[in-house]
């Protein structure tokens, strides 16, 4: 057959012909190896007859210009189809265990959405019943800008948005329990079911319902934003890389806030750099090369000063009593700390990284005093406090 070359029904090579654009695997094939159609530019359209039970991986790998895939009867997995450029994928009616559904895939019942062609373009509304969207699902879906999650999914599975870049407004219906897998920093938009009862959203900004936590904010949402009172706290990588507002404005009710997060995010202003509620430090956002602790503080929470790398000098006020987790993680230009009498304990390793630093004491009253603090120093080490400094 021109262009195939078959052993004991598997296609085994392929030769692509000039002018040939479209292709319909040969009857008889029920086998098709890994790599089968590798670099065949000019292929647009592939039939898989009903024949062919399996098919290896990356079958169409460099097939730039295919946009049409048609699949007979007899496959049970399409996971060949991890890097297609497809916008058109058809699947038989009498196919057992998958059908699909506007160019997107599913398992036979409808429940589980397995794969979207990545080159679909637009807006695709989930039909009611899918409960489950698979692992990789929206793998390079580049042209998809709006996604409608209805209420009977529960589930996401491990980067299902893997590279779906041009996404740009998502919707969540009642049933999902986790959004751990929502690619918030590409959104600019995502509302969330009223009915939902772990989450809410509002201008684009998801909370938890039960502890008023500040989950995510959509990474392309611009300008001011003024979190609600009430809210208590701001959940790790929240604004991170939200380069495109200008203005975030937090209540009183805020007393606590996660690692990262404002990293990458230059909205969040306070008074000179440092943001402090109920005798706790918990981030700093300035940038100078020396910082004084106020008196009053009396704990630098986990991470506050994680990878401040202006910073070059700190001076401890003798309030201080807890310095916390990797609180100065990779402060990597830190040469100098002066600790306050009133240290007690300190974190692990929450000088980790800090490579040329030097640590003392001050306000020691006598050698009394001394011997304690040495050893307690001493103790922090054997904790790995000062890890890859």
């Amino acid at each position: 057959i021109m262009g195939f070359v078959i052993e004991n029904g598997v296609l085994i090579k392929y030769t692509e012909e000039p002018g040939v654009t479209e292709v319909v695997i040969p009857d008889g094939v029920t086998s098709i190896g890994n790599w089968f159609f590798w670099n065949c530019r000019n292929l647009t359209s592939v039939v898989i007859l009903d024949c062919v039970t399996s098919i290896g991986f990356s079958l169409f790998s460099g097939c730039e210009r295919l946009f049409s895939l048609t699949i007979g009867s007899g496959l049970e997995s399409i996971d060949f189809l991890s890097d297609s450029f497809l916008t058109e994928i058809n699947i038989s009616p009498d196919n057992r265990y998958l059908t699909s559904i506007d160019n997107v895939v599913y398992n036979k019942d409808s429940t589980v959405l397995i794969k979207c062609a990545s080159m679909k373009p637009g807006v695709l509304h989930i039909p009611e019943g899918v409960k489950c969207i698979a692992s990789r699902a929206f793998l390079n879906c580049k042209s998809l800008t709006a996604l409608f999650i209805p209420d009977s999914v529960t589930e996401i599975q491990e980067n299902a948005f893997e590279d779906c870049s041009g996404l740009v407004s998502l919707s969540i219906g009642s049933g999902l329990q986790s959004l751990n897998e929502i690619p918030f920093s590409i959104l600019e938009e995502i509302t969330i079911s009223p009915d939902n009862p772990w989450y809410a959203s509002t201008e684009n900004v998801v909370y938890q319902k039960k502890s008023l936590k500040l989950i995510n904010c959509a990474g392309r949402k611009k300008g001011e934003l003024r979190v609600p009172d009430g809210v208590t706290s701001i959940g790790p990588s929240a604004f991170k890389d939200c380069s495109e507002l200008t203005s975030i404005i937090l209540p009183d009710s805020v007393d606590s806030i996660g690692k990262d997060a404002f990293k990458g995010c230059h909205a969040f202003h306070v008074e000179n750099g440092i943001f402090i509620r109920d005798h706790t430090l918990h981030l700093y956002t300035g940038a100078t090369m020396k910082v004084t602790i106020p008196d009053g503080v009396k704990k630098i929470a986990d991470y506050a000063f994680l990878g401040c790398e202006t910073l070059f000098y700190l001076i401890v006020s003798d309030t201080v009593e807890r310095i916390g987790e990797g609180a100065f993680q990779n402060c990597r230009n830190m040469e100098r700390v002066d600790l306050g009498s009133g240290i007690k304990r300190i974190g692990k390793a929450a000088f980790s990284g800090c490579r040329s630093l030097l640590l003392r004491y001050r306000n020691l009253r006598s050698d009394r005093d001394r011997k304690p603090r040495f050893c307690f120093l001493f103790s922090a080490l054997l904790h790995n406090i000062f890890k890859r400094c």
